[in-house]
């Protein structure tokens, strides 16, 4: 059963600068000049929500070490030290030991005169205290016992301040040293302390929720004018943030600047009143306390609470909340009657028969499924528990894992504000959470949000056949396919409707043949496909079914092209020209054709080979295997694009595992379709943090220049490596007639708020459908040679237009659009993966990749996922 405390691990002195790993101190790409505004470039000034912060030129602010070590009695005698100020911990638990360490530091703060009257100080809640002067007493040790836990056990709180050696005093000249072309030397202590400071006020208000170190909730009180919902399924509410981030920037003067980024999130949260778990599961519609573990209404309840945190309700835990013990759900067992488990002495017990004979206590539900939960310590010992003797742990968010399709909707709507409404409510709430300057405005001031110069780069002009506008580039045969219903529905005009389009653009097409999934048989569809030789499923399924990611799995167990619509859009077709003309276009592209050329000089280089590498962030169930997305334009035209996927394990350097593969493989195939030898090859990194960047540089651009040496020891192309990331805070807006709106697609800032030591620029790739476009940043990882801005923003912006299905334009370039999607399909189809995926606790690799990915399949050389 539990454990009666929880294991911490320490890490470390935090104050400690982190020692020198393998990479960091290897330059990126030296920084070039950015876009002239050339070539039909159209200058604007846009705004940001981007606030420089003003340091006074006396600014000096002194930093201290702080240690909070929690001290506990031993249950046969003794004593046990936990570090609470050096947590390595995750989420919640982290969240909470901040907590503990501002409980311990206020009870400091109140009993000690020399902090009391020790100027205007600021901390972190963990290991570091900032103060605007020198402390008279730079080493102090506090003994705390009353008011600080409520475990039984408890002893006492010791706190101790030491002021830090060498490097302990930070001025304004440590701005330059936050930036630097080697991302490992740069030191960063500046951000950190103007970031303690700045979150000094919400910090303070009991209304604010702090997660992560970088968003401030408003969990009541909010007079903001916008939409928050409620779901009453787990009392579910919604709350919004506000962003902090902190960075040191270009800036206008030539001289890096420290700006704070600030932007709205919209969150929901489970119940923040450490809710018994009992209370929480009976708002489910459909709740009765005979529930068993495999019930439709249990796995509902479950998926909902999937790795939340709970705490003990019972016995010595009874009354603790979160100073007691705290464990994760991992899962629903067996009524509490029938659930068995081994106690200590090799016996079996009932969870039933163990609560009452062990803690005196009737299970009141003794027929409702048990919860089956992990402890937080290395032994991760699986419990199970009634649901009555369990508290949700408060302040939890809802994980995205944890959402219903309705939920995630209507969190999106939301969040998608009006650029006008965005900006209005990130100044109110800045504000409300008090994230605006409460020091001394001597200082530091926070000025208001910046406007930037930026270029609008025209659209290229999409080019088809020369003899027809309407018909494509390169027009396929389409002779033998077959559209399939569900059961006894139908719409017999379909074919006749998308044959004519196809004829249109044309493709030369033969009437489909018809046929139905029965008993939801769609194995059956497929045998038959391989057997008559098909070229083409396409399905036409009401748009309640559930069967499109199995379909997607049998494309690529059976390796036979598929596409699908809605039925009711089917229904529609006969006026719906745009519609039509976007299925045809999939169409063609499936079957390897090309819908148009882009009229644009950058892809025209035959001899260019573009690679797109994305990760799908949701890993396979419990397995920590992840599915890798790739695409390149490896096909017989430039302008086509394929891609696949390949699965690997969850590590620090996720890419660093296919790119070798992935890019070799490439070379040869552009060269045998396109009778080519790649003289310039651009690679784009999806999703890439800051943190990352010395990893692509260093580890990524390695395996690229052993990757050419491998096909011939002189082979040496031109290579140019990128990251792209929409993981930032950044947001631009346009103005027109007074008023604030979204900027047009091509729109491109590539100074002011970039990086002051890399090649970065913002670029706005599509018209943003619903709220506020974000832009994608790219920063310029290796270079070959000197790095052309101008030449990569219109190679990144020609790539946004050459989608083929759709002709206005995307937010990524075509092969991040495709691997991003490409990993996606293969999250998905791991669902049906019917071979284990370990062996003796290892991922079989080799084998899951053979079988369950595009690698051997015919398809391979298609655009299967358009």
């Amino acid at each position: 059963m539990p454990p009666t405390g929880d294991e911490h691990d320490g890490s470390g002195p935090a104050s400690e600068r982190s020692p020198r790993h393998h990479a960091g101190f290897q330059p990126l790409a030296k920084k070039e000049s950015p876009h002239s505004g050339r070539g039909g470039a159209r200058m604007i000034n846009v705004g940001t929500n981007c606030r420089r912060i003003v340091l006074s030129p006396k600014f000096t602010v002194y930093q201290y070490a702080v240690t909070i070590n929690y001290v506990f009695s031993r249950p046969g005698g003794g004593e046990v030290t936990i570090p609470i100020s050096k947590s390595n911990k995750m989420d919640k638990e982290h969240e909470k030991d901040k907590n503990r360490c501002r409980s311990v530091y206020t009870k400091a703060m109140s009993s000690y005169v020399n902090l009391k009257n020790g100027g205007t100080l600021f901390y972190d809640g963990q290991g570091i205290l900032w103060s605007l002067s020198e402390l008279e007493n730079e080493n102090i040790s506090l003994i705390i016992t009353e008011g600080i836990s409520k475990r039984p056990n408890f002893i006492r709180a010791e706190f101790k301040l030491n002021k830090i050696l060498g490097s302990g005093e930070l001025s304004s000249d440590d701005v330059w040293k936050s930036v630097h072309q080697c991302p490992g030397e740069a030191d960063k202590s500046i951000h950190q302390a103007i970031s303690t400071m700045i979150a000094e006020g919400p910090n303070s208000r009991l209304s604010v929720l702090e997660v992560n170190n970088t968003t401030h909730y408003l969990m009541k009180g909010n007079n903001l004018p916008i939409h928050l919902e409620k779901f009453p399924e787990g009392e579910i509410s919604s709350a919004v943030g506000v962003t902090k981030s902190i960075k040191t920037l270009e800036g206008f003067d030539g001289n890096p600047s420290l700006f704070m980024t600030n932007d709205i999130k919209v969150s929901l949260f489970h119940p923040n009143l450490c809710w018994p778990l009992i209370k929480v599961f009976s708002t489910f519609n459909g709740f009765h306390c005979r529930l068993s573990a495999e019930n439709s209404v249990a796995r509902k309840i479950f998926e909902h609470h999937k790795n939340c945190y709970v705490v003990l309700d019972y016995g010595e835990f009874k009354h603790l909340g979160v100073d007691g013990s705290v464990m994760m759900i991992k899962g629903f067992a067996a009524s509490a009657r029938n659930q068995e488990f081994q106690q200590d002495s090799g016996l079996m017990i009932s969870v039933y028969d163990y609560f009452r004979s062990r803690h005196n206590i009737e299970i009141q539900y003794p027929d409702l499924f048990t919860v089956a939960a992990v402890s937080l310590n290395a032994e991760r010992r699986v419990s199970y528990f009634p649901p009555e003797v369990l508290r949700l742990a408060p302040d939890q968010k809802v994980s995205k894992e944890r959402m219903t399709k309705e939920e995630e909707s209507r969190l999106i709507r939301m969040n998608a504000l009006k650029p006008e409404q965005r900006m209005d409510i990130v100044d109110r709430i800045v504000e409300q959470v008090g994230l605006t300057n409460e020091v001394n405005p001597d200082v530091f001031r926070i000025e208001q949000p910046m406007i930037v110069p930026a270029v609008v780069l025209p659209a290229p002009h999409l080019n088809y056949s020369s003899n027809n506008s309407r018909h494509f580039v390169e027009p396929k045969k389409l002779t033998n396919w077959e559209i399939v219903f569900l059961n006894d529905e139908t719409c017999w005009d379909v074919g006749d409707i998308l044959m004519n389009e196809m004829f249109e653009c044309g493709m030369q097409v033969e009437p489909p043949s018809f046929s139905h999934i029965r008993n939801k048989d769609v194995h059956s569809i497929f045998t038959n496909a391989m057997r008559t030789g098909k070229q083409l499923l396409f399905f036409v399924l009401s748009k309640q079914t559930a069967y499109h990611e199995f379909i997607k799995a049998c494309e690529q167990r059976y390796d036979i092209l598929t596409q699908e619509i809605n039925l009711e859009k089917a229904r529609t077709l006969a006026r719906q020209a745009r519609t039509r003309r976007n299925i045809v276009n999939k169409t063609n592209m499936k079957l390897g054709g090309l819908n148009y050329n882009i009229g644009s000089n950058f892809l025209n280089e035959e001899n260019i080979l573009v690679l797109g590498f994305s990760l799908s962030h949701t890993a396979y169930g419990e397995s920590e295997v992840v599915s890798v997305g790739f695409a390149g334009n490896i096909l017989d035209r430039a302008h086509k694009f394929c891609g696949g996927f390949y699965y690997t394990k969850r590590t620090k350097d996720i890419f660093g595992d296919v790119i070798y593969d992935v890019l070799k493989d490439s070379l040869k195939t552009a060269r045998k379709n396109r009778a080519m030898k790649a003289e310039k090859v651009v690679i784009y990194f999806n999703g890439i943090a800051e943190s990352q960047l010395a990893t692509v540089n260093e580890v990524y651009t390695k395996k690229c220049l052993e990757c050419f040496a491998s096909l011939k020891a002189s082979y040496d192309p031109e290579l140019i490596v990128m990251a792209a990331t929409k993981m930032h805070s950044t947001r631009l807006f346009d103005s027109f007639q007074g008023r604030v709106c979204n900027l047009k697609p091509g729109t491109i800032v590539d100074t002011a708020i970039v990086s002051p030591v890399y090649n970065e620029f913002y670029h706005v790739g599509a018209n943003a459908i619903q709220g506020t476009t974000k832009p994608t940043k790219y920063t310029v990882i290796h270079s070959s040679k000197r790095v052309d801005m101008e030449y990569l923003e219109e190679l990144t912006n020609s790539l946004c237009y050459d989608h083929q299905i759709i002709e206005s334009s995307i937010s990524l370039p075509v092969p991040l659009f495709i691997a991003s999607d490409c990993s996606e399909r293969g999250t998905a189809d791991l669902k049906y993966c019917d071979e284990s995926l370990f062996e003796n606790g290892e991922f079989q690799k080799e084998k899951i990749n053979d079988m369950f990915t595009y690698k051997y399949k015919k398809l391979k050389e298609t655009r299967f996922n358009a």
